[in-house]
């Protein structure tokens, strides 16, 4: 991952800052996908429900919304002025056409945003880079991003951007990109 920021001076009534305040963060999904692939990539269907369902409930049990309270309180208490986050997600599962009642809609970097929100601060997304789409059945997919976040009320953003470097291993998962 590689991010360029380019961040103008303070308004000539401030003072100049000299110091920047970074802080890095990774999300992390809160299951082992490899093994949801490894069932799924498997011959024997007969574990690919049971594995599936087991990464749901680790992921429950992870509690990304409690997480994401967390990490604003840390950046409320912190107030960097940067952001950098990791395995940053968009997950969505519906299992209700296979019988199961299992739906869930999880953006980690919208309630990360929400969380700040509610404390009045007013972070917004620097630069953006999506690493992976993974979509293994109908109804469960996973978008894997990383961020870069700038306090917009001591930063004035000029220019940002990011990429992923071209030597990747490329897809992971069936249905990935």
């Amino acid at each position: 991952m590689w991010y360029r920021s380019i961040a103008q001076p303070a308004p000539s009534n401030r003072p100049r800052r000299t110091t920047v305040a970074v802080m890095t963060q990774n999300m992390y999904v809160g299951a082992d996908l490899d093994v949801v692939i490894a069932a799924l990539a498997s011959p024997d269907p007969s574990d690919d429900v049971p594995t599936l369902l087991g990464a749901i409930a680790t992921l429950g049990r992870t509690d990304f919304p409690a997480r994401a309270n967390a990490m604003a309180a840390w950046i409320a208490r912190n107030r960097p002025d940067v952001v950098g986050l990791q395995e940053v997600s968009v997950i969505h599962v519906d299992l209700t056409p296979f019988g199961l009642p299992v739906v869930i809609d999880q953006d980690f970097l919208a309630q990360l945003q929400q969380e700040l929100t509610a404390r009045g601060l007013h972070y917004v997304v620097a630069a953006r880079v999506h690493n992976l789409s993974a979509a293994p059945l109908p109804g469960v997919s996973l978008d894997d991003y990383d961020a870069m976040l700038v306090d917009a009320d001591r930063v004035t953003i000029v220019s940002a951007s990011g990429q992923t470097f071209a030597a990747n291993v490329g897809g992971v998962a069936p249905g990935s990109i």
